[in-house]
């Protein structure tokens, strides 16, 4: 069953909404956290406003779990299961976004973008923090741009997983979405 997202443009699936509300409420004991340190990030959601009709969430955990959910119901889920590069990447991107932590805004809802914004969320034990990421002006703030780099570092991983193994291009769009907008920026100066 499809049906809009509330108060967004999105079409979205009984399955994309199930897996990105769980993501949400995944504990860090859950995935082997044993630190009660209550700003320690333990997973991180990005929700991406690819195009007017596709949205794209990847979901990366500290042990290295990394998953691509979209709107439209398909996904890429698993792939770090069986490739020790991707489980590295993801963890690494997780681990990397501690800095951000004083930064990012606590929050109690969770919506998806309605622009070209990136929506970064932080699972912590404090609770779910955000940060609202402009990738045409990713490079005016140090900690948005290692953010947009960390997590288009796992896209860029799972991209070619599925590529080296054909199954799915929907990794792809989000990968020449960022590239176009990183190129475009480099060329207006």
């Amino acid at each position: 069953m499809n049906r809009k997202y509330v108060n967004n443009p999105y079409t979205v699936t009984e399955k994309y909404i199930a897996t990105r509300s769980a993501a949400f409420d995944i504990k860090g004991y859950q995935l082997g956290v044993k630190s009660e340190h209550i700003a320690q990030i333990y997973g991180v959601i990005v929700d991406l406003a690819i195009s007017p009709n596709l949205l794209g969430t990847l979901i990366c955990y500290i042990n290295g779990a990394a998953n691509v959910y979209f709107n439209d119901g398909g996904s890429v889920e698993n792939v770090a299961v069986n490739n020790v590069d991707v489980a590295k990447v993801s963890q690494a991107f997780v681990i990397s976004t501690q800095d951000a932590y004083d930064t990012a805004e606590r929050v109690v809802s969770y919506p998806v973008p309605t622009t070209n914004e990136h929506f970064v969320y932080f699972l912590t034990r404090g609770g779910i923090r955000k940060i609202v990421i402009d990738p045409a002006t990713v490079d005016t703030n140090p900690v948005h741009k290692r953010l947009f780099v960390g997590y288009n570092a796992v896209m860029t991983a799972i991209q070619d997983i599925h590529r080296f193994h054909n199954t799915q291009k929907q990794p792809e769009q989000i990968t020449e979405q960022v590239q176009q907008t990183t190129s475009q920026e480099g060329t207006e100066e």
